[in-house]
């Protein structure tokens, strides 16, 4: 049986021999680029490296240096394990610049890449309500976060609470406590049953006035 050489060297005419030479040597060097490429973030950050630009992007935020700060950890995307923090601080750092949209687009990218979906929504919730002062907007975002944990019982206690301020709806604040209460938390009970004696403290005490306008 002819090897694979033997039948080349035998039926393929040189010219053609030439031209698949040339061509398995552009391959082999494309093969070795793309291979430089996918060690380029191993080649480009040290182990020591890593930590020093984190420090440093961290300590640049503290400083109030919010786009120097950002710069370091748009460098710090190049590895695939810190691109979700390193998005996520990107989007803290448009927060305190109060560039609230690129905030809510970096924090987009955060979750994109595995980041705490909760703390994702909460960060935005937080925005809306104590920033940007948006309470119809901080409302939408609440009801859907209840949608995707409806068994979280701060957001029942976070959503009557905004009944009661927003609307003054007595019986939604209440419908909510409730639910919070139903699965087990003490503080919305707490909270409910403070709120009812206050209620019967204040209807007693009317009642008192009227009797001695009387």
């Amino acid at each position: 049986m002819r090897t694979m050489k033997e039948f080349i060297t035998k039926y393929v005419p040189a010219i053609n021999r030439n031209i698949m030479k040339r061509i398995f040597i552009v391959l082999m060097f494309f093969v070795a680029v793309c291979k430089g490429y996918a060690q380029y973030d191993l080649l480009y950050f040290s182990d020591d490296s890593i930590p020093k630009l984190e420090y440093d992007a961290d300590f640049l935020f503290r400083q109030h240096k919010y786009d120097e700060s950002s710069a370091i950890y748009r460098k710090l995307l190049k590895i695939d394990s810190l691109k979700a923090n390193s998005f996520f601080m990107i989007a803290v750092n448009y927060y305190y610049s109060e560039k609230f949209d690129s905030s809510f687009f970096y924090l987009d990218k955060a979750m994109n890449f595995g980041y705490d979906s909760l703390k994702i929504f909460n960060e935005k919730l937080f925005i809306y309500e104590n920033r940007m002062h948006d309470y119809k907007k901080a409302e939408s975002l609440l009801n859907e976060m209840i949608k995707i944990w409806p068994r979280n019982t701060v957001l029942y206690r976070k959503r009557a609470s905004y009944h009661l301020r927003l609307r003054r709806d007595v019986d939604a604040y209440k419908r909510d406590m409730r639910t919070a209460v139903s699965f087990g938390d003490s503080i919305a009970k707490e909270q409910l049953e403070y709120y009812d004696r206050g209620v019967r403290a204040y209807k007693k005490s009317m009642e008192e006035k009227a009797k001695e306008a009387e």
